[in-house]
């Protein structure tokens, strides 16, 4: 019994072992068939990663497109323009608003970027101006240019007193090499009717400039002035907005 024992063992082990051996050699020749399709590069990540550097390109140059035409929300004026010439009334009326003014004007400073340029000139009396700058010249909005243009933004109130000369002023705007003028005033030009400003400078300007004007105060209860500054702005590719307080 035990050497019948033996033998079964010995006879199921040699099976075992012929199955197994035959089984590899399988495995092997499959391998061997298959392997120089492993060794390609599947070509679909490849596509995938093409497609993603196409899609990658096209963001950055619609990036570049839109840096370049970079639209600035003034007080909600919306502007392409990136160099600017800030048209501020100084006459004696303006000094009930000298706070709202000076608010203002620092709205707009704070929202240009650094490398936008700017002109103030302040106006009143019958033909006097006060430059920010030398004149003619634009700046760029730097930190420091901006804390030295809202110091000379708070000098105007104390030199409020006259008349508004609007004509003046915005003759004098046409001057810069500027892409847009933006007038702030309170109330109606002085010395000159205000359909033959709104004639005359939109025949000097042919279209060069936006011009945007602000109504300071109660401009609701001069419809002269509302009437003057929409047109201005209408006529010469800008907005009008008025504001009477924050």
């Amino acid at each position: 019994m035990r050497k019948r024992k033996s033998r079964e063992i010995n006879i199921f082990s040699i099976s075992t072992l012929d199955l197994f051996a035959s089984a590899m050699g399988v495995f092997l020749l499959i391998a061997i068939v298959a392997l120089p399709y492993y060794l390609k590069v599947d070509p679909e990540p490849v596509d995938d990663v093409g497609k993603l550097q196409k899609m990658v390109e096209k963001l950055e140059a619609e990036n570049r497109h839109l840096r370049d035409q970079q639209i600035t929300t003034l007080l909600g004026l919306s502007t392409n323009a990136k160099s600017f010439v800030l048209l501020v009334d100084m006459s004696g009326s303006m000094m009930a608003y000298s706070k709202l003014m000076s608010e203002t004007v620092n709205k707009i400073i704070d929202s240009m970027p650094a490398d936008y340029t700017l002109q103030i000139v302040g106006f009143h009396k019958k033909s006097t101006l006060h430059n920010w700058q030398q004149p003619y010249v634009l700046s760029k909005m730097s930190d420091t240019k901006k804390k030295s243009a809202k110091a000379f933004v708070r000098s105007l109130s104390s030199k409020f007193n006259g008349g508004t000369p609007t004509r003046l002023a915005l003759q004098e705007g046409l001057k810069y090499n500027a892409e847009a003028i933006i007038l702030l005033t309170d109330g109606a030009p002085s010395f000159t009717r205000p359909e033959e400003i709104v004639k005359d400078v939109t025949r000097a300007n042919g279209g060069k400039k936006e011009i945007y004007s602000i109504a300071l105060g109660e401009y609701r209860a001069k419809p002269i002035l509302v009437e003057f500054l929409e047109a201005l702005s209408k006529k010469n590719g800008g907005g009008f907005i008025g504001i009477s307080s924050y």
